[in-house]
């Protein structure tokens, strides 16, 4: 038999309903805003805590990069003669999709065009490959080109090596790189290239280094590798045979200053300035090695070119250290962290008690109602049925 609720009892249970649907609706409009709130920090933590350079660096990036940002920036590497700078900023900008001013494509693209001259990549090479010191992509292609010869790695062995000669003060640091440097051009030469990668990235952190764009911090780390890749003191034969330039009997002298099973620890640190100069430019990698202070900021920056390319100047120019490090207190980085964490709980308890809300709401279950019995007859507790019976069936 059907049966239908009389008007006030649906009015009574819809008022019993009504407090805790609007309480839910409260609860889910304040973890939305919580959310929102919390979400920026939140992904910042996360990718720290998964140690991605390449997120953190795209999220610090939605706040300071701006199309004011970009056109100031622009218009100041124009004015300092760095229309590379400026390629970069375009390039960023477009990988954001942020717009740039007709105008300032046309100067950035003018200003290129006049630093590309034959004759000025001609000299900038020379200078490069004569002097060992370069800012500009031609100049590092004649450093390279001069240390692969082995006589970029001779002069440095050369001037450093005299130094030590004298016992006078030298840079024990381009010294013992110029003396890796010398002894990988023999394994390139007899590996047919194998070893040109790492070959590179020691000439990059040299020159890095006799530029004064090698970070002290980073520049204190490699002289400690150093001191166990090379023997400095058996050095003083190989400095000899190099200022007579004699380019085997210095090779010769090298291979015995060399340790080769402490080699491998400056690999990873080549490798990734390799991939700096290959992706972003030879002042990209330079500028890097001056912020990072270990091989381990060195790989961050390294996948950060992987993903902007020649747009990795511009994220150093706007994000500087931060771009691939943690920069600020990490007690508040770990406060939103824990925060995020409470937040999803409290997500899940909202989930939980709105789902069984609604299914009481849509399928309320079916009460049982209680028989009663007339008054006075209740049957009275703990005396047996057959004490109960009427007297005429006990006789």
């Amino acid at each position: 038999m059907i049966r239908f609720r009389s008007p006030s009892t649906t009015h009574r249970v819809a008022e019993r309903r009504w407090p805790k649907a609007v309480l839910l609706v409260a609860a889910a409009l304040v973890l939305i805003a919580i959310g929102f709130r919390i979400s920026p920090y939140a992904r910042e933590a996360l990718a720290w805590w998964e140690d991605d350079p390449q997120a953190l660096a795209a999220m610090r990036l939605e706040k300071a990069l701006t199309p004011s940002v970009v056109a100031a920036e622009i218009d100041v590497a124009l004015a300092a003669e760095d229309p590379d700078l400026a390629a970069s900023f375009l390039t960023l900008a477009d990988q954001h999709g942020l717009m740039v001013a007709p105008v300032q494509r046309a100067r950035v693209a003018e200003a290129l065009k006049a630093s590309e001259a034959p004759g000025q990549i001609a000299t900038e090479f020379a200078e490069g490959f004569a002097t060992g010191e370069a800012t500009s992509l031609p100049g590092m292609a004649g450093i390279l080109a001069g240390d692969v010869t082995a006589y970029g790695d001779l002069r440095d062995l050369w001037r450093e090596g005299s130094k030590l000669w004298n016992g006078e003060p030298h840079d024990e640091l381009v010294l013992g790189l110029a003396t890796v440097g010398l002894g990988l051009t023999g394994l390139t030469v007899a590996t047919a290239g194998g070893a040109l990668p790492a070959r590179s990235g020691l000439t990059l952190v040299k020159t890095a280094r006799k530029a004064g764009k090698l970070s002290p911090a980073l520049a204190a780390r490699t002289a400690r590798v150093l001191q166990d890749v090379v023997d400095l003191g058996a050095l003083k034969a190989a400095a000899k045979s190099a200022a007579r330039f004699n380019v085997t009997a210095a090779r010769e002298a090298v291979q015995g200053a060399i340790r080769p099973a402490h080699l491998a620890r400056l690999r990873g640190l080549a490798d990734d300035g390799v991939t700096l100069y290959r992706r972003a430019g030879a002042r990209a990698a330079q500028e890097t090695l001056a912020l990072a202070q270990n091989a381990g900021e060195v790989k961050k920056a390294a996948r950060i070119a992987e993903r902007y390319g020649s747009g990795t100047r511009a994220v150093l120019k706007v994000l500087g250290r931060s771009a691939f490090v943690l920069v600020g207190a990490l007690v508040t980085l770990a406060s939103w962290a824990l925060t995020a964490t409470l937040w999803l709980w409290a997500a899940l308890a909202f989930i939980i008690a709105l789902t069984r809300w609604l299914t009481r709401l849509l399928w309320p279950r079916r009460r049982r109602r209680k028989r009663r019995q007339p008054a006075g007859e209740s049957k009275p507790r703990g005396l047996p049925g057959r004490l109960l019976a009427p007297a005429e069936s006990r006789l």
